[in-house]
């Protein structure tokens, strides 16, 4: 029996960038929740949460989003 790989990446150890930050405010904006979103970067919702409080990447909330097409 073949065991299918996780659908979810393991925890990541590299940081979330900048550009990362503003895919995490856009994320937020359609209703996703924070662990939501932080399952699909594959980090602590802690890190989600430090980029909505703007601990961290402050003015990425603002920042034009070059992701959608």
């Amino acid at each position: 029996m073949e065991i299918p790989p996780p659908e979810v990446p393991p925890p990541s150890k590299q940081p979330l960038e900048f550009d990362d930050a503003k895919v995490v405010w856009a994320l937020h904006r359609l209703g996703w929740h924070q662990h939501q979103i932080a399952a699909r970067f594959g980090v602590n919702s802690a890190r989600i949460n430090d980029i909505l409080k703007e601990r961290k990447h402050v003015g990425s909330k603002d920042a034009p989003d070059e992701t959608e097409h």
